[in-house]
């Protein structure tokens, strides 16, 4: 867990400031981007403590599927967003463990 802490924060943390500096006033834009580093540290911290974990697909799915939904809500807070977004985070969260080491981070 605490390798899973350390990852979120330094990714939130990696994307947060820059985006106060250069889009302050753009909330929606600024949580949007947070949350993505925040949804890639979870799944880099996940893949990094794998065997800790007994389901690690299972809580990357599920982390995925809040995180689309969340992002689905901020983009428009309607039903078929939240849905599709869920849907598609949760897809991104299953496949994470082919995909999350070619991930960019800035």
């Amino acid at each position: 867990m605490k390798a899973v802490f350390i990852s979120v924060l330094f990714c939130t943390l990696l994307v947060a400031i820059p985006s106060l500096l250069f889009n302050f006033g753009d909330w929606v834009l600024i949580a949007l981007q947070t949350g993505v580093a925040a949804f890639l540290g979870l799944l880099i911290g996940i893949e990094i403590e794998r065997e800790t974990y007994r389901y690690p697909h299972l809580w990357q799915g599920i982390a995925g599927l809040m995180a689309g939904a969340l992002f689905g809500f901020c983009l428009t807070p309607s039903l078929v967003f939240v849905v599709c977004g869920g849907l598609l985070g949760g897809v991104l969260g299953m496949t994470a463990h082919w995909w999350v080491k070619f991930a960019p981070l800035p």
